[in-house]
């Protein structure tokens, strides 16, 4: 996988169609920054996400087995 070397440029947001929280989480310890499922996030919670992390905000927390979809916190 790319992400690792991604992650070093660039704050990376992994957009998927994956709900599975396993799959969230190895974005995230391969160095995602966060991951938004298409179609579960709104324009706005977008451009959000992507300010947040222009701005180097802390990431979005992990998902919690619950969930079926990883929502931006912002």
């Amino acid at each position: 996988t790319v992400l690792p070397r991604l992650a070093r440029l660039a704050p990376v947001l992994v957009i998927t169609y994956g709900r599975d929280a396993e799959l969230h989480a190895r974005a995230r310890r391969l160095g995602a920054a966060g991951c938004l499922v298409h179609g579960d996030f709104t324009v706005p919670q977008l451009v959000g996400a992507v300010r947040h992390l222009r701005a180097g905000t802390p990431p979005m927390p992990a998902p919690s087995q619950k969930q079926s979809s990883v929502r931006p916190s912002w």
